[in-house]
This record gives structure tokens, sequence and C-alpha cells, in this order.
């Protein structure tokens, strides 16, 4: 970015999005402070210019392949290794674009967290569903909560909420091309 202003593209981790069996709680934990400190920064960071983004690579790394261990449970590839649609995707240069795009002046995008998953690039939400409102003048009951627990966990149609970044590649797997 030219002049004042300028761009912060962080790294964060689906690890710490979705949590991971066989990645590490410390990764995880770091990962998603890197979270945090993208919704912070990006609010301080508007009124001088800098743009605050982090995208949420895949990559071939000791962590990948220890996460690839449960695909043979999914029916994907036998353990360790990976899947053979996936081809190259899981390559340093499929997560290369979208951290270019996020620090050039083409980019007006700030408070962004973006999902690269074999090729797939996808915004991630942090929001609500519309919930469950009780009355305001008195607490609610733990049985109203669960008399209206589904109302509560309802998600907008079109949101998928997967369990794992294992989970995650088996969805993009399973919905695209990518051929």
């Amino acid at each position: 970015h030219g002049g004042a202003g300028g761009a912060i593209v962080n790294l964060s981790s689906a690890a710490a999005r979705l949590g991971a069996p066989g990645q590490y709680v410390d990764y995880a934990a770091a990962k998603g402070g890197i979270m945090g400190l993208v919704h912070t920064a990006s609010h301080e960071g508007r009124e001088h210019g800098i743009l605050v983004n982090a995208i949420l690579p895949n990559a071939i790394t000791r962590l990948a392949l220890e996460a690839a261990k449960g695909w043979e449970e999914m029916g994907a590839a036998p353990s360790p290794g990976l899947p053979p649609e996936i081809g190259n995707a899981m390559n340093p240069e499929f997560n290369m674009p979208i951290a270019v795009y996020l620090a050039s002046e083409a980019c007006s995008a700030t408070h962004g967290l973006y999902s690269q998953c074999i090729g797939r690039t996808a915004k991630l939400i942090v929001g609500l569903g519309q919930g469950w409102q009780a009355q305001r003048q008195s607490p609610p009951s733990a049985e109203d909560i669960e008399t209206h627990w589904d109302e509560i966990c309802a998600l907008p149609e079109g949101v998928t909420v997967p369990g794992s970044p294992t989970e995650e590649l088996m969805g993009v797997l399973m919905a695209g091309p990518g051929a």
C-alpha cells in the first residue's frame, strides 16, 4: 500500500478454528490468538489505513501428515498418505495467491479470516445465528434453554461447520471439481 497505511497478513490455522485430533493444543491456542489479534488490530488499524487479515492455509507439514492418519477411518485414503484427489493442492503455491492479494493495493478488505483448503478459498465467518430470545425481566431457566436448544443452535442456510480440518478437507473434496 502506498503512502500512509499498509496491510498485515497473518497466518492462523484450521486447528484453532475447528480443533484437530493429533495437533498440539499449544499450536491451536497460539493460532487462535492470531484470530483475536486480527479482529482487534483491524479496528485499531482502520484510522491509519492499515488492513489486517489472516489466512488459514493448508499445506503438507508434519502436523498435516499427523492429522491425515484419521482419514483412513473416513474412508479417504490409507494412513498416513493423502487422498490422490488432492494432487498438488497442498503445495505452498496454492496458498500464495490469497496472501499476495491481501497484501496488495487492490485489496480493501480488513478484519477477515480466509480459509485456503486444497484450492478452495472461502471467507471464515464469525457470526451468530438467530438464536432464541428470553424475556428480559427475569433470567431463563436451564429447562428453558433445553426447550429452545434447537432454536439456539440453528444456523443460517449455506453455513457449514466442519468438526475438524480433516472434515473441511473432505467436504471440499466431495463438493468441487478441482481436478
